[in-house]
């Protein structure tokens, strides 16, 4: 991904990023070291409590092609109790740059929360009679999801989840019993 010129305009002018972490947005740390240093950055890999887990290497699984060896999976979004911490930095930190929005920021996070606890439900119902169907995905992204909610996930079919697959790119092959 490259960022568009308006996007950095955009960026030169904020007062505080969030982002997953420099391994993920590949792109980033090299525009957020040409920025001013009063501009506040905030990676959510660090977010206390988070839970992180490292990138696959088991068999049927291959890290993307971009992500540095040993780095964390930083998918760590689909992962409802990550989301909240999430959530919960990112209104601590807007309220301490706008204490006049702290009351907004509050009111914002407690109505995520309840619609993750929702989501939550509804997933955890709608998941259960399948949960031990092994499958396999397109990209491997979806770690935090699978360990949530109990899923088997059994491996990926793409080393660079940039490019789809098709007649001139080769795909992984998937070994297990389906």
């Amino acid at each position: 991904y490259a960022l568009k010129p308006s996007q950095v305009r955009a960026l030169e002018h904020a007062d505080i990023v969030f982002y997953l972490g420099d391994s993920f947005e590949t792109f980033l740390p090299k525009t957020l070291a040409a920025l001013p240093s009063s501009l506040k950055r905030v990676a959510m890999q660090i977010v206390p409590g988070i839970t992180l887990y490292p990138l696959r290497t088991a068999e049927g699984f291959e890290p993307d092609a971009d992500n540095v060896a040993g780095a964390p999976d930083l998918h760590l979004w689909l992962s409802p109790a990550n989301a909240r911490l999430m959530a919960a930095e990112i209104t601590r930190q807007l309220s301490k740059l706008y204490p006049k929005n702290k009351t907004l920021y509050e009111a914002n996070e407690k109505k995520l929360d309840t619609r993750l606890t929702a989501l939550d439900k509804h997933l955890r119902a709608e998941l259960a009679p399948i949960k031990h169907k092994p499958f396999i995905v397109f990209h491997d992204a979806y770690q935090y999801f699978q360990k949530t909610y109990g899923l088997d996930i059994s491996g990926s079919i793409t080393i660079n989840p940039e490019q789809p697959p098709g007649a001139s790119v080769p795909v992984r092959s998937v070994t297990g019993d389906f």
